[in-house]
């Protein structure tokens, strides 16, 4: 017979004669014979009896050693052997498996002797087999059946409603792990699955149980007991708490509220138990308090991941979502809110809109965030004005509206136009609809029982301001022609929903407004061809009654606009400085109407018929004059108005080309009126959300043409590069960006990518004029760079040009010094080092010399590969043969002879410097030839003129640096040069008198970092600024002229910078040695030799003095790292009032004071006093110590205490918060969107910065009185809200590093030592595997207080005393306050995760490191101190562990010395610290597993802590 069939039959017989046994026995039995007939019996035969009657399951499972057994397990590897393995015979034998409890008690001890092997058995089988070496042996050694198989294949069999079997295997499993200890780590990996499975089985059992259930439960829980701590096992289990965790997810679903609830009764505690194990975990992994605001423009990548949906964290997903609704972390209505409220660019909002779209939640985040901002701000508007007491003359009935009603104070608005304008963008790009905003503006004022309004307190009281938003939607051509006339000529239910939100209360107020109070009057007017039988509106609607009697009034100011204004729109200043009331009138029409206003507007600004002529510097540059129109009107006109007028504009005006079609050709029209600008940018200001798309199709064209430039030098042509019309274009674009828009700029998603749209034009461009604004717009565009999404742009290997400034050394520099300040204060964001040295190797054609000096404040990455280039980076300098070798080519040296050079000896020179390697030498020769003439004659610039055309506008800057290192060259080492006296004059007349150098140039060759202190580089810089008449007196006549900074409401700024030109004009072909100014331009410039060949642009807003603000920046940055407080201190006070045009004065302040703070130079009180200076007090809300303090520096010197930085706190934290809406602190200040930062929480972000830099006050102190506020240790010795301590962390992260975070990080380790609770054990517990941590009380703690708890611990004492705070040191700080429990150690946490999460990667590793140090750590509460501190930092590290591992290395090893002293034998051989740290180490195993040394330190461990580690 077959061996398989032999067996199967031999199992099946025996089987069958047990069980028929079993059954005659017990059908012969007397009820009465095991009472009586066992009482009498010998003990031998009593013992026999015993074990026959083992039956009863209940009584527990002993495995049978007998022949029967022996002869099975022979055949039994006789089958094996004959199919080549033992899993097809162990199948058939499970599958015999039944309710019997004979067979059951078979089968699992056949298992139990095909697992012993025992010597018996062993040499039966040798003896059946015969030599088993032989290979003709039936016994081959090659099969076994190892413990984990029988396992798998006994679990898959577990079912508790057959209690035999369950409880049968159960015991087996038992049996065997007690009888061999090495099967524990055997089945390791089985036990999870193992104990699922049981968990599962119970889970299926209904609450009420027999005994026997009940028997079976408790058989489940012994085994899970088992696994999890090795109970009556040797004390060493398999599983971790942490596997189980990970595991019961899957069979009890999502925990509600952090609790699992469809549990058994019978496994509540331990489910329970897992469940907090999971929360306290989540604590250590997720902070217990993230709810820290989005900073937009800041943000960094890693503040938008959902650590849900990280691995390894989907664990806590629903623990995460629990902490989001209790506000504990941050959530996608969070980010919408914050965005909302900080005017985030549509970009930035849509990007975020993307992500959530692909979640279940949808757009809902988004739709709450934004209706809850205009919640909060009605609420706001609504808290001051005074609705209550009625006008005491009221005219509400009258015919005409003789007065304009308007509050005394309507700073308010502009926080309702920025919701007009958000509002207008949603809606227009379909995000959300029309009847849903009616709707939900509906239920503020009229909510329904029960609902939830997106988590607002309270409702809103009726606010006609809620009509007027929704009237800017009427304008939307498919919402004003499509929902609304619909839904008038049908049952008017969003018309009737509309009504109930008009409050007549507020029109006859004393704070009456007309532009809001009429909005109801307007949707009457502006549908009325829509409204159905309109003559019965009163009786459909009664409340109109009060509406419709103002209505009469307001259709006559139609008329009036037509006659005062579309009749005379011609008029130059017919919308210059109106008062308010006209104003608001014209806004009225505005939304009565449906393009009105914007029309006229139009036709004001660029007339239809030719009246009077501009000139914008150059004869040439003519514009049809128009008018201009003022701010406050652009700001009050309804959106789509805005829109309307900025479309036409750009149509007509600012397409790809700019014509004109006047028919006077003597009156040729070339350029876009300067009041036509202004219009663009001040709408554009106003509206950034509804208009940053045209925008973005500006700056799309502009690349257009910037790539045409390329296309244009790789073809060699020989023809312009652009053609006039698209040059002008781009001409005028470009002055508009740069001296209007770059605040728009600078916060817009573009941003970072800005340089790509002008690459190829500093490099390519030859128009000498428009080169200079590229040159400059690529200056502001890196100046105005704060994140390092722009290196991230930069480094795209994927760019057209290798090398981003191959002609600029000025561009290069400048980009440097960019990265060098954005790295120094965002860090690289896990960026490769090898990408930032291949980038740095990119951004010039060789390697760039730096002084030591500068080097010194570059951050690491650029310190360090600067340094390495130092050799290769020096560059020769021009020899005096070199000069006389070039002054021979063409006879040039005749020019010294004041020789005129023959035509032939022109052309020989033209011909030598129209190669690129010739040219940079020429300005060295030039300055020879004035040296030897004390002077550069005019006669010889028509000689020099053909020659200076031939070089490219992108080579002049480096051209001027060779000159100037060749004249201080020469001055320092060449006794026979001429005084510095010449040189003074010389650099006098190639600047100004015959503008071949540029000052800036000249500025930046002196200043740009290649060299240590040089006397002679500053006498020449001192003579450029201060003795030499000529940059002075232009920064004086500048300003004498009324200039303001406020740039949107200067309406005749063109008129003054006309003013200015006329007395010192500025030219860009190098002709300015013949021509005295603008007014002779024409007729000199035509006897110019060799003639203009390229046309003059338009000057809208540049000057010498502006062009010069950007390099003016870096000699301030040189003068404090050279120490020069002198110069440093008259720069300040002779051009410090310039600074108040500059561009981001907060921002440039802000970059100075942190990038050169441990500058000895700035430690000086007068130096930082003269600094906040450069800031005008009226545009910020600085503190009043540091505004009296930028007055006298000494008398006010003493104020900035603790008192004042906590205040500072407070004042940030105030500003953060959406809710507040961080209104106007002061009527003085600027227009919110016209701010330099618009971002309210940026803007306080940037003033804290500057009030905490800019003290007189050491670091040090300053971090002692940051702790006090922390530590609780101030004067009130009282707890600050959360927010408090999110704005001290989100300052810190943009405070210098080492002098403030480093500083930081030295006091955690202190307290980490030094704070009582943190030295205190934890209390101890006796791990009940299926049970909850049963702690052990002590009591008569007293005595004990004063004793180390180290020797507490230790101590044979049973009674031990143990933290009463522990709870609250890893507790929420937010609960902890509602609970009186807050606590040192808890709100230093809560602090240190703030400023961590807004902190660079750069600077949590130096946190890491940090903990390389730390040292007296002898507590478990210190070590899960650790854990928390450092467990909300893994996921940064997703791509690089090895700071992790580093960590986990020291933590080890201080794991293994607090432990190895403790006497865990008497504390249940754990605490509840020491339960969380296995918890967190279980969690980061995959981690410590990568790590050898880690491994070997584990081995190292106490064994019971080695033993619960496991990993």
């Amino acid at each position: 017979m077959d061996p398989v069939d032999s067996f199967k039959l031999l199992l099946t017989e025996t089987i069958e004669a047990r069980e028929k046994n079993a059954e005659r026995e017990s059908s012969q039995s007397d009820p009465l014979e095991g009472l009586f007939n066992g009482i009498f019996d010998s003990p031998v035969k009593k013992l026999k009896k015993e074990k026959k009657c083992q039956i009863n399951p209940e009584e527990g499972l002993e495995l049978e050693q007998s022949d029967t057994i022996t002869k099975l397990v022979t055949e039994f590897y006789r089958a094996s052997s004959a199919v080549g393995n033992t899993g097809e015979i162990i199948n058939y034998i499970v599958s015999l498996l039944g309710p019997s409890w004979q067979r059951i008690c078979l089968i699992l001890s056949l298992f139990g002797a095909l697992i012993t092997d025992s010597p018996t058995t062993y040499g039966l089988l040798l003896g059946l087999g015969g030599d088993i070496s032989n290979p003709s042996s039936v016994l081959q050694p090659a099969l076994s059946v190892p413990i984990p198989a029988i396992f798998e294949y006994l679990t898959a069999q577990l079912n508790i409603s057959c209690q035999e079997l369950w409880n049968g295997i159960l015991s087996f499993m038992i049996i065997i792990i007690r009888q061999y200890p090495h099967a524990m780590i055997e089945i390791s990996y089985l036990a999870t699955e193992i104990i699922k499975n049981i968990l599962k089985q119970i889970e299926s059992l209904k609450d009420n149980l027999t005994k026997t259930e009940l028997e079976c439960v408790k058989k489940g829980k012994e085994v899970i007991d088992i696994f999890l701590n090795g109970k009556d096992c040797g004390g060493v289990g398999c599983v971790s708490h942490y596997q189980i965790i990970e595991q019961i997810q899957e069979l009890y679903g999502p925990p509600v509220r952090g609790q699992f609830i469809k549990v058994h009764w019978t496994l509540e505690n331990f489910i329970n138990e897992l469940s907090q194990r999971r929360r306290r975990l989540a604590f250590l992994m997720i902070p217990p308090d993230a709810a820290w605001p989005l900073v937009s423009h800041y943000s960094r990548s890693h503040e938008h991941i959902d650590f849900s949906k990280l691995g390894g964290y989907q664990l806590f997903q629903y623990d995460y979502e629990q902490f989001t609704k209790e506000g504990q972390a941050t959530s996608h209505f969070s980010k919408f809110r914050d965005m909302f409220f900080q005017r985030a660019p549509i970009e930035e909002v849509e990007a975020m809109i993307k992500d959530v779209k692909l979640t279940s939640v949808g757009l809902e985040p988004m739709r709450a965030a934004f209706f809850t901002k205009v919640h909060d701000v009605i609420k706001l508007v609504q808290s001051h004005p005074n609705f209550s007491e009625l006008r005491r003359d009221l005219e509400s009935s009258s015919d005409e509206i003789k007065d304009t009603l308007i509050p005394e104070n309507l700073d308010f608005w502009e926080l309702i136009i920025e919701l007009g304008d958000q509002l207008y963008g949603l809606v227009a790009s379909e995000y959300i609809k029309y009847e849903e905003v009616l709707q939900e503006f509906h239920h503020m004022v009229y909510p329904k029982s029960g609902e939830n309004f997106i988590s607002r307190q309270n409702t809103l009281s009726k606010d006609n301001t809620l009509i007027w938003l929704l009237l800017q939607l009427f304008h939307i051509e498919r919402i004003g022609t499509e929902i609304i006339t619909k839904d008038l000529a049908n049952d008017e239910r969003l018309f009737s929903m509309l009504i109930q939100l008009y409050n007549d209360q507020q029109i006859m107020s004393v704070d009456a407004f007309y532009l809001r109070d009429l909005s109801l009057q307007c949707v009457i007017g502006h549908q009325g061809h829509a409204i159905r039988d309109r003559n019965n509106l009163k009786s459909r609607y009664p409340r109109l009654s009060g509406v419709l009697a103002h209505y009469q009034s307001l259709r006559r100011l139609q008329p009036y606009f037509t006659n005062v204004y579309k009749n005379n729109v011609t008029t130059h200043d017919l919308f210059k400085d109106l008062p308010i009331q006209e104003t608001i009138k014209i806004a009225i029409i505005s939304q009565l109407t449906q393009n009105l206003v914007a029309d006229t507007l139009y036709v004001h600004s660029v007339p239809d018929k030719l009246m009077d002529v501009g000139i914008l510097g150059f004869p040439e540059a003519k514009f049809a004059q128009g008018g201009n129109v003022t701010y406050k009107l652009c700001d009050f006109i309804n959106i789509h108005n805005k829109h309307r007028l900025e479309q036409l504009i750009y149509k007509m005006m600012l397409g790809d080309k700019i014509t004109f079609n006047y028919p006077a050709e003597d009156q040729k029209i070339t350029c876009v009126s300067p009041y036509t600008l202004d219009v663009v940018y001040k709408i554009v200001y106003s509206a950034p959300w509804s208009l940053e798309l045209m925008v973005k199709t500006i700056l799309e064209k502009f690349k257009k043409v910037d790539k045409l430039l390329k296309s244009h030098a790789e073809n060699n042509l020989k023809t312009e590069a652009l053609p006039e019309q698209s040059l002008r274009w781009q001409h005028t674009i470009l002055q508009l960006f740069c001296h209007r828009f770059l605040r728009f700029l600078k916060y817009s998603s573009k941003a970072p990518d800005l340089l790509h749209y002008i690459k190829h034009s500093v490099s390519y461009l030859d128009h000498r004029q428009t080169y200079r604004d590229a040159e400059m717009f690529a200056i502001h565009i890196m100046t105005i760079q704060t994140d390092i999404k722009f290196i991230k742009s930069i480094e795209d290997p994927k760019r057209d040009n290798p090398t981003w400034f191959p002609e600029s050394e000025l561009l290069a520099r400048y980009m440097i010094f960019t990265l060098a300040r954005l790295i120094k204060f965002r860090g690289l964001d896990n960026m490769k080092l090898e990408i930032i040295q291949e980038l740095l190797r990119n951004i010039y054609v060789q390697p760039l010399e730096w002084s030591v000096t500068t080097l010194n404040y570059f951050p690491e990455p650029l310190y360090s590969f600067f340094l390495q280039q130092e050799e290769s980076a020096k560059v020769p300098s021009v020899s005096d043969k070199d000069i006389n070798a070039v002054l021979s080519i063409g006879n040039l040296f005749k020019l010294v002879m004041d020789e005129k050079l023959a035509s032939e000896d022109e052309a020989s020179l033209q011909e030598y410097y129209s190669k690129l390697e010739n040219q940079s030498i020429f300005l060295c020769s030039l300055w020879k030839i004035g040296c030897y003439s004390k002077s550069l004659n005019p006669d010889m610039m028509s000689t020099l003129r053909k020659v200076l055309l031939q070089f490219p506008p992108s080579r002049m800057a480096t051209y001027t640096t060779v000159l100037i290192d060749f004249i201080i060259e020469k001055i320092d080492n060449d006794s026979s040069s001429p005084s510095i006296e010449v040189c003074y004059k010389m650099l006098e007349e190639l600047i100004w008198r015959y503008q071949i150098l540029a000052f800036e140039h000249v500025l930046f060759a002196l200043i740009r970092g290649q060299r240590e202190k040089n006397a002679t580089a500053f006498k020449i810089l001192d003579f450029l600024l201060f003795k030499s008449e000529e940059y002075s007196g232009r920064v004086n006549y500048f300003i004498s002229l009324g200039f303001t900074h406020r740039y949107w409401i200067e309406d005749d700024h063109h008129d003054k910078l006309m003013k200015y030109l006329e007395r010192y004009p500025e030219y860009f072909q190098y002709e300015a040695y013949a021509i005295g100014g603008y007014d002779e331009y024409e007729t000199v410039a035509k006897k110019l030799d060799p003639p203009l060949t390229a046309t003059n642009m338009p000057i809208y807003y540049t000057s010498a003095i502006r062009k010069s603000l950007p390099i003016l920046d870096l000699v301030l940055g040189r003068l404090i790292e050279f120490g020069e407080t002198e110069m440093l201190t008259r720069l300040l006070d002779e051009y410090g009032q310039i600074y108040k045009f500059h561009q981001t004065p907060l921002s440039f302040v802000r970059d100075l004071l942190c990038y050169y703070y441990p500058a000895p130079t700035l430690r000086d009180s007068t130096i930082c006093s003269k600094l906040i200076k450069l800031l005008d007090f009226d545009e910020y809300d600085f503190a009043t110590e540091l505004l009296n303090y930028g007055t006298n520096e000494i008398l006010f010197s003493g104020l900035f205490d603790s008192t004042y930085f906590e205040k500072v706190f407070h004042k940030l934290a105030n500003h953060m918060e959406p809710q507040k809406c961080a209104p106007k602190t002061s009527t003085k200040l600027p227009e919110r969107h016209f701010q330099e930062i618009p971002n309210p929480v940026v803007r306080a972000l940037h003033i804290a910065c500057v009030e905490v830099l800019a003290t007189p006050v050491s670091s040090q102190d300053i971090v002692k009185s940051t702790l006090d506020v922390i530590l609780m240790n101030g004067r009130k010795n009282t707890a600050v809200q959360p927010i408090v301590l999110h704005a001290m962390g989100l300052l810190y992260s943009f405070l210098p590093t080492k002098e403030f975070v480093d500083k930081m990080f030295d006091e955690m380790l202190v307290l980490i030592q030094t704070d009582p609770h943190l030295a205190e054990f934890s209390q101890p517990c006796n791990i009940s595997g299926c049970g909850p941590l049963f702690s052990r009380t002590y009591s008569n703690r007293s005595h004990l207080q004063s004793m180390d708890p180290l020797q507490q611990l230790l101590s044979s004492n049973s009674e031990q005393p143990f933290s009463t705070m522990f709870p609250y040191i890893f507790n929420d700080y937010r609960s902890n306050l509602r609970n009186f429990g807050t606590n040192a150690a808890n709100s230093f946490l809560t602090f240190i995760h703030s400023l961590l999460h807004y902190s660079n990667i750069e600077v949590v590793q130096d946190f890491l490191a940090k903990f390389l140090m730390v040292n007296g750590i002898k507590t478990d509460i210190q070590l899960l101190y650790l854990c928390a501190l450092v467990g909300p930092l893994i996921y940064r590290f997703e791509h690089n562990f090895l700071f992790i591992q580093t960590f986990l290395r020291t933590f080890i090893q201080h794991l293994h010395d607090v432990t190895l002293n403790m006497k865990l034998e008497e504390c249940g051989d754990s605490t509840l610290a020491l339960e969380q740290i296995y918890d967190f180490l279980h969690c980061v195993k995959p981690i410590i597993m990568n790590d050898i040394y880690t491994s070997g330190i584990i081995r190292l461990l106490k064994l019971p802590v080695q033993n619960r580690l496991r990993l």
